[in-house]
Parts: C-alpha cells; sequence; structure tokens
C-alpha cells in the first residue's frame, strides 16, 4: 500500500493495467502486511477494527483505490469481522468493541460519502465474516449491522454529515457491504439462497 501510494508508482501501475487491457474492481483489505508464507493465525485480525491503524490502511488502500476505479464506476475493499472473538473474555468486552468498531467503520463512510460527492466514485467497504470473527456468520453479521450501524453509526453520521437519518442510513448500505466468502460460509454450513433472501429483505448488498 506504501509503495502504490507513491504517485509515480501509482501511475506507472494505471499504464501497465492499460497496456494490458485490465481493471481492478477490488483490493483485499483484510491481512495488514505479509499474509502468505508466514504462520499468522489469528494475528491476520491485527490490527483491528478498535484501532485507528485498521481505519487509517483502510483510507489509504481507499484512496490508491480511487485513482484505480474508471469514472462512474464502482470498487470495494475486503475487510476484517471487526476483531478476533477469542481475545475478548466477555460479553461486555465484545459489546465494547462493537461499539468502537462501529465508530471507526462509520468514520470510513464519511470518507467514502466525501470521494462520492468529488469524483462520482461510488467504494464501498466489504465486510468479510470468518470463522472464530466476531462476526462469524451471516446473521451475525447483519445483526451487528442493524444493531449497531443502522443504529448508533447512523445516528452519528447523521450529526457528522449534516444529513438526514434516511440519507446517513443509505449512505451506510452503499458504503458498507458484505464481502462473500463462499469457503467461510460454507463451513458454517450456509445456504447461499437463504443468505441472499436475509440481505434482501434487509436492503443490505454483496460487495
Amino acid at each position: 500500500a506504501l509503495e502504490l501510494s507513491d504517485k509515480k508508482t501509482l501511475e506507472s501501475f494505471k499504464i501497465w493495467l492499460r497496456q494490458n487491457n485490465l481493471y481492478v474492481f477490488t483490493l483485499n483489505g483484510f491481512p495488514f502486511g505479509n499474509f502468505h508464507g508466514e504462520v499468522i493465525k489469528d494475528k491476520v485480525h491485527l490490527p483491528d477494527w478498535t484501532t485507528d491503524l485498521r481505519k487509517d490502511y483502510t483510507l489509504l488502500l481507499f484512496d490508491i483505490l480511487e485513482e484505480l476505479t474508471e469514472e462512474g464506476g464502482s470498487s470495494g475493499i475486503s475487510t476484517s469481522p471487526l476483531t478476533y472473538r477469542y481475545w475478548h473474555s466477555s460479553e461486555q468486552e465484545l459489546e465494547e468493541v462493537k461499539t468502537k468498531a462501529c465508530k471507526q467503520l462509520i468514520a470510513v463512510v464519511y470518507h467514502l460519502m466525501q470521494k462520492k460527492n468529488n469524483s462520482g466514485k461510488s467504494m464501498h467497504l466489504d465486510i468479510e465474516p470468518e470463522p472464530d470473527g466476531l462476526l462469524d456468520n451471516s446473521a451475525e453479521y447483519v445483526a451487528f449491522f442493524k444493531d449497531y450501524l443502522l443504529d448508533q453509526g447512523a445516528t452519528f453520521l447523521q450529526k457528522k454529515s449534516n444529513c438526514s437519518l434516511k440519507e446517513a442510513k443509505d449512505a451506510i448500505r452503499e458504503h458498507i457491504q458484505l464481502c462473500w466468502d463462499v469457503c467461510h460460509f460454507s463451513i458454517a454450513y450456509e445456504s447461499p439462497s437463504s443468505i441472499l433472501a436475509e440481505l434482501k429483505k434487509e436492503g443490505l448488498k454483496v460487495g
């Protein structure tokens, strides 16, 4: 990310994409630093969504992705399901994590709203449920979206962006979506048709 954020390097990459008739529509923002070839296990969640480091890293990725997204296009970045569940020993700790993570995610939504206003490009952060993550299945993802993002988060965003509550909720639905990892949902024995039906009912999108 730091290498690509250099303007000359990024421009060189854009030229290479055009020459090879390629385009970028997504980035994997889940891992931070090295991912393959190391023993990582639970550390793949570091830094988690309670930290400014995870938020700032994600915003850096969106700055890069904005440059790579076609005019009027849409693109997304996958990310961690908030934190690793078993780092937290009580329900109270888990609730505190969700509240902190909600505020960080809403800060990203606000950033993406501004980018869309400036460039017309719609970008979304795609939360990826996985086993042992705080959100490890579709039901937990939907519950977090409804109980935190569309409740606490929408109120916070409404004040921050000086918009209506409906506009805040619409922005959250646009800029935070689900990263559908087929393997993870298979491990949870979830039916794809049931997941899609639930998302449709709640007005949530797959990024």
